[in-house]
């Protein structure tokens, strides 16, 4: 059960990625 773990937590990396996508977009945009 060592797979359940690691889907959990990739997951939530994807999911924090996204949400640091999100944000820096507009400082990047900013920068342009």
């Amino acid at each position: 059960m060592r797979v359940a773990p690691f889907a959990l937590s990739a997951q939530v990396g994807c999911a924090l990625a996204a949400l640091l996508n999100d944000a820096y977009r507009p400082d990047f945009e900013e920068v342009r």
